[in-house]
């Protein structure tokens, strides 16, 4: 009489009597044990053991169940239980894909639980409304404009004139010299000027600060509140508003420089007029080296039009020709004088622009991921909420530089802040010249040269800042939010393996359950060696 107890997997033998068949060829074929007879170990308490998996229990329980009912298929069984044990060959398997397929499809179960409910994110678009200038004269340009440096004649204003207040207390136009230094003029195709951490393009010079940032008193603050609500979740905010879509200025070279000593001081002075005659700049210079420079804008014609116009001598010759890609002489007697139409009245268009936050854009020109945010505009026209281009924006970018050419007035009159925009410094070269012109691109599709092009950014960037009142604008905003699965359509797939391992569970549990009892369960070495085979007791 033998007894084995295995406590771990509950599994309890009994006696066997003496009658029981002692030949190994009684007891084994092929792999398994051909077992008769009335002395037979039998398990007394049956089902899987603990952690064993369910269906590889059923389908080695399932070849016990036939074999019992033949033992002489136990060759053919044979290949169906190493398949179910995973020790068959390659050959065992494929002959039997259909207990492959049952293992494949369990398998399966973790993988689309992982991947059905992995999170995601995706993009929500929303509306908000945001704050721009609503286009009306103000104290910084209107008709009742503040100590107005420039005036022009108006049909359209009740007293008739419409000016600029260029340096009345808190107008952009006093900013203008130290905006210049924003504008770009290494890769001007990636972004035109930099401005509050963001970089803008020329399709978008000239939109509104408070659409971009919070940095300007009560204009950006619907921008602030939403960034501050939404932070890093925000993509990119798109909203259709005013931008200068061309440079208002065109230059040439074209009038008169002349030069003189002023009587009453003795000091040299010289006078620059454009070619079109509607435009002087006279100035009287405590530099007596005769390298000197003046310049003006004179405001004539509709609001936002007039003519601008440079003159320089001897060295300084070659700064101001440089703005207009030339090599000029700039000898002790060489002088040069540029004129300048103004227009900005054809400058503004509607534009879609779209504030990207490039925390989420991977790609893109390499100097623009040196900035958090970027600002470009579409080519094609929108349809505002309000219209907002008017004379207010004209007069102002048609003034904008005006701080800008008063640079060093009434001491040599160089304009040491445009020559650094529209010049190139080239200390290899052997003449007396320091600098190189400045080739393309440009940011504006009219500009011709460096110095139409840097005049119309700063007008772009000091119109941006126009603090009058403002209007609601609808924008729309994209933030990224995250979800559980990925939301999409195909992700049903992922119930298939679950139901069809459920499914195929139930119809073995099933068969099994209507299947006799096998006088033997193979699923643990103890079953197989419970006796005569050299493994377990004898």
């Amino acid at each position: 009489m033998a007894l084995w107890k295995n406590e771990k997997n509950t599994l309890k033998y009994c006696w066997a009597k003496s009658q029981i068949a002692t030949s190994d060829a009684a007891l084994s074929s092929s792999s398994f044990s051909s077992i008769s007879g009335q002395g037979v170990c039998q398990l007394v308490k049956m089902g899987s053991p603990k952690g064993y998996p369910v269906i590889r229990f059923l389908w080695i329980e399932h070849v016990d169940v036939l074999l019992t009912a033949d033992s002489n298929k136990a060759k053919i069984l044979d290949r169906t239980w190493r398949t179910a044990l995973g020790i068959s060959s390659i050959s065992e398997m494929l002959r039997n894909l259909d207990v492959q397929l049952t293992y494949l499809l369990a398998g399966l179960v973790t993988t689309a639980m992982v991947a059905s409910f992995t999170p995601t994110t995706f993009q929500i678009q929303k509306v908000t409304p945001l704050d721009i200038p609503d286009g009306k004269p103000y104290v910084c340009s209107g008709e009742n404009a503040r100590a107005p440096g420039y005036i022009w004649n108006s049909s359209t204003s009740s007293t008739g004139f419409f000016g600029c207040g260029v340096n009345y207390n808190g107008c952009p136009t006093r900013f203008a010299l130290t905006l210049l230094g924003n504008v770009n003029t290494n890769n001007v195709a990636d972004y035109a000027y930099d401005d509050s951490g963001v970089a803008v393009s020329g399709s978008a010079a000239g939109a509104p600060l408070g659409i971009y940032s919070s940095a300007q008193y009560e204009i950006g603050q619907a921008f602030g509140r939403l960034t501050e609500t939404l932070g890093s979740n925000l993509v990119d905010i798109t909203i259709c508003t005013p931008v200068m879509v061309s440079t208002p200025f065109q230059c040439r070279v074209g009038g008169t420089m002349t030069t003189f000593t002023d009587p009453k001081s003795g000091l040299p002075g010289a006078s620059a007029v454009s070619d079109d005659g509607l435009c002087v700049s006279t100035q009287i210079f405590q530099d007596i080296t005769g390298n000197v420079e003046t310049s003006a804008f004179c405001a004539h014609g509709e609001v936002g039009q007039g003519t601008m116009v440079f003159g320089a001598t001897y060295g300084l010759t070659h700064f101001l020709g440089a703005g207009l890609g030339l090599e000029v002489p700039h000898g002790i007697n060489d002088t040069l004088t540029i004129t300048c139409d103004v227009d900005a009245r054809q400058s503004f268009a509607y534009r879609r622009v779209t504030l990207s936050f490039l925390n989420y854009l991977s790609i893109g020109a390499a100097p623009l991921r040196l900035y958090g945010r970027s600002l470009s505009g579409s080519e094609q026209a929108c349809i505002p909420d309000h219209e907002t281009i008017s004379e207010t924006l004209f007069a102002m970018a048609a003034s904008a530089n005006w701080q800008v050419i008063d640079q060093n007035r009434g001491n040599d009159g160089l304009l040491q802040g445009l020559a650094d925009k529209i010049s190139v410094f080239a200390p290899w070269r052997t003449d007396d010249a320091i600098e190189t012109p400045r080739l393309p691109p440009w940011a504006f599709p009219n500009s011709r040269n460096a110095l139409e092009d840097v005049l119309g950014l700063t007008s772009a960037i000091v119109v941006s800042r126009i603090n009058s009142t403002t209007v609601p604008a609808t924008a729309a905003y994209r933030l990224v939010a995250t979800r559980i699965g990925s939301g999409q359509t195909y992700s049903l797939a992922y119930c298939l393996p679950p139901l069809a391992a459920a499914f195929i569970l139930i119809i073995m549990l099933i068969r099994n359950k209507s299947e006799p009892k096998p006088l033997v369960h193979s699923f643990t070495i103890m079953n197989l060696t419970s006796r005569g085979n050299g493994y377990g007791p004898r």
